[in-house]
């Protein structure tokens, strides 16, 4: 079983000691993720892969994935970029929170934001994301996973990028950032998406291939191991029984986006819960600058 979040083959130079580091970072690992759990990356791009993702253990009796080096280094590397930016953050009194659990908006949904910020005099959810090239415009998963962080802690948000080159011939780093604001539209669009996995999940069923994915190129740019269940042929009867009738997604689906509607306006009152408790946690040196700062909230759209 090919990982979720598997980023192409290892490869490494054919002598002992590459090959020693590549056996020594790859295993078999197995799968951890809580039945019925949610994860914004993956259900408010596709419902489809989240669900699948969520009962494969049951389903289609797959509880190990490959785990290889490249993954490791990735993640490894991802992991000391976000320290070293928070630790930037940390040392000129803007960092209020690391790693902060998303709160509950009623749909199983998990996470942990990256950090919670002071930017320009305002609160803000960051999240921090490495990458090659710096790219023009955010990645349509990372602008979904921001959007559905600050629905859930009613803050705005801010996505950091990090290039893995670090510095350019200017000697300068090499990171951007992209604001986000969406619309309403936009937002209730996200929440109908997962409340529609979570309708699934539960009645254990496998969403249909999302209309806006016309080919399996789509797919490839969210690592989904699924791709050749749905455009290459594999014609798995596991998952074409549990598949959705298009007039039971049609009615699942309008009952969701009435569920989104719901959530989305009650984060007036998600932001004071979070923000309290958040408060709870910070060192005294902190607590009055906080304050100060809370009261400059801006709308999440």
């Amino acid at each position: 079983m090919t990982s979720p979040i598997k980023r192409g083959i290892t490869f490494g130079d054919k002598n002992s000691l590459t090959q020693s580091v590549i056996r020594g970072l790859s295993s078999v690992r197995k799968e951890t993720r809580k039945g019925g759990r949610l994860y914004s990356s993956d259900g408010a791009m596709c419902p489809r892969k989240d669900v699948i993702i969520n009962v494969r253990k049951r389903l289609l009796g797959e509880a190990e994935y490959t785990w290889t080096a490249v993954s490791e280094f990735y993640t490894q590397v991802g992991e000391t970029m976000h320290n070293v930016v928070r630790n930037g953050l940390q040392s000129q009194n803007k960092l209020f929170g690391i790693e902060e659990k998303i709160p509950d908006i009623e749909i199983n949904l998990a996470g942990y934001i990256d950090a919670i910020i002071e930017d320009e005099g305002a609160l803000k959810v960051l999240e921090i994301k490495s990458c090659g090239v710096l790219p023009v415009k955010e990645k349509p998963q990372h602008r979904n996973q921001a959007i559905l962080y600050s629905i859930s802690s009613g803050l705005p948000a801010t996505i950091l990028y990090v290039s893995r080159k670090v510095a350019g011939y200017d000697k300068q780093l090499m990171m951007t950032t992209f604001d986000i604001w969406p619309s309403e539209d936009e937002c209730t669009e996200l929440l109908t998406r997962l409340c529609l996995a979570r309708a699934a999940y539960m009645k254990q069923s496998i969403p249909r291939i999302p209309d806006y994915f016309t080919d399996e190129k789509h797919c490839e740019t969210i690592y989904c191991p699924f791709t050749k269940n749905c455009w290459g042929g594999i014609n798995d009867e596991k998952i074409k029984n549990r598949e959705l009738s298009v007039i039971e997604e049609i009615e699942m689906r309008n009952i969701a986006r009435s569920q989104a509607s719901k959530i989305l306006w009650d984060w007036h009152e998600r932001r004071s819960s979070f923000l309290g408790s958040l408060r709870k946690k910070l060192p005294k040196k902190l607590d009055r600058s906080f304050l100060d700062i809370s009261k400059n909230i801006t709308e999440i759209f």
